[in-house]
């Protein structure tokens, strides 16, 4: 299984050079770094930084997910892959990964550009991958529904909004327990928390071992509404 695994992430992040997708997610970041470094104060880029590390590897990584299953549903390559020997939940997980690292990388350079080379790097590594990942498993959900990628960008806005409104609690706009339940919310806290400096080390690994919990029950959930997509035999036709 792991071999399956790593070879189909590797598969992904192929197909997905190819489609130019590394490209365009690199040019959003040096856009975002550009904006961070050049539009803005020290004192308000960092203030912003945690917006910005959201939107990366949160909206980009929906849509990232999202678009790599359209261009296979309309290249008929999604047909070749469920004869083959690697498992739809397999292939979920590997779409999800591929993804979720260049956003991670994406997240990083960002970080570094404004806070400069940090310890605390250490912990915004495996929390934005985390926050990722789970963004990857909205964008492939969100892909079940809609037949083709116009509709998807219309479905996707509110969901993403929801996603993303933690951030209010980060602005103290609204209280944290207003939008706690939200599974977005560890990770875009935690991502806060790392970019203000706060957040000591045992609240921190609270926030990564809720962000993995999360993934293992999004991946069972997302699989699931998957194999049942599977039997309804659109997407082989």
């Amino acid at each position: 299984m792991m071999r399956r695994l790593v070879a189909a992430t590797h598969l992904v992040l192929l197909v997905q050079a190819r489609g130019y997708f590394p490209h365009a997610f690199g040019l959003y970041v040096v856009m975002v770094v550009g904006a961070l470094l050049l539009l803005f104060s020290a004192e308000v880029a960092r203030l912003v930084l945690p917006a910005f590390l959201v939107t990366e590897p949160g909206m980009l990584g929906v849509m990232a997910v999202a678009a790599h299953r359209y261009l296979e549903l309309g290249s008929g390559s999604v047909s070749a892959l469920h004869v083959s020997p690697l498992r739809p939940g397999e292939y979920l997980v590997a779409l999800v990964l591929g993804s979720a690292v260049l956003a991670t990388l994406g997240g990083a350079v960002t970080f570094v550009a404004v806070l400069g080379l940090d310890a605390r790097l250490a912990w915004l590594i495996p929390v934005i991958f985390l926050f990722a990942v789970l963004s990857g498993l909205l964008g492939f959900a969100l892909s079940l529904r809609y037949r083709d990628f116009p509709r998807f960008i219309l479905g996707m806005i509110p969901a993403v909004l929801l996603w993303q409104a933690p951030l209010l609690a980060v602005y103290d706009v609204v209280p944290t327990g207003l939008v706690a339940w939200i599974p977005s919310a560890p990770g875009i806290l935690a991502l806060a928390s790392v970019c203000g400096g706060g957040g000591a080390p045992a609240a921190m690994m609270g926030w990564v071992v809720a962000g993995v919990g999360l993934t293992a029950v999004g991946v069972v959930v997302v699989q699931r509404i998957y194999q049942r997509h599977l039997h309804s035999g659109w997407e082989l036709a």
